[in-house]
């Protein structure tokens, strides 16, 4: 196969995979935004507060879905291993970046837990009561910033494991094609 051709191949499916992440990014951004807008200084500090439990929810499954996917990535680089067919570079490129954004989804939700995990609804309280309502303003946006980018690479990663996943098929039964049993 010819640099260009793997070239091409290596971008199957990345456009869609960006568009997805980047839409649920985005819708999540939206949301919060929209919502913040409604509410005064005052009420953002019961935002944060209210935020913490669902997000924290959210990155702990996050993390467990990725450590899975991992896993499983380790399976399928074996089950592609032991294909008499020899799969292109552009696939295993594919699988290492689909590892490396599930590394850094991993690094950010641990991020978010970690900052989660700090006391963010006494500490949002006691900035709200000395005047420094821009703390408090800060942390929802950084909250809202962090769950958007985690849901994103999350979304982008599974539409790109549905991308690599499907090589494999057409590797393991090239006669399949598209037709669904």
């Amino acid at each position: 196969m010819s640099k260009q051709g793997q070239e091409e191949t290596l971008f199957v499916g990345a456009r869609a995979a960006l568009v997805a992440g980047v839409v649920v990014g985005g819708v999540v951004v939206g949301t919060q935004l929209v919502l913040g807008a409604l509410y005064s200084a005052r009420e953002t500090r019961e935002l944060v507060a209210a935020m913490a439990s669902p997000v924290s929810t959210l990155a702990t499954a996050i993390i467990s879905g990725l450590t899975t996917i991992l896993a499983l990535m380790l399976t399928m680089l074996s089950l592609s291993h032991s294909l008499q067919q020899r799969l292109s570079d552009a696939f295993y490129t594919r699988i290492r970046r689909i590892a490396l954004l599930s590394i850094v989804d991993m690094i950010v939700s641990i991020v978010l837990l970690l900052l989660l995990s700090s006391p963010i609804q006494q500490a949002s309280q006691q900035a709200q009561q000395g005047g420094r309502t821009l703390a408090v303003t800060i942390t929802y946006y950084a909250l809202i910033g962090l769950t958007s980018l985690v849901a994103g690479l999350f979304v982008t990663i599974i539409v790109m494991l549905y991308n690599a996943v499907t090589t494999v098929i057409q590797a393991v039964r090239p006669s399949a094609g598209d037709a669904a049993d």
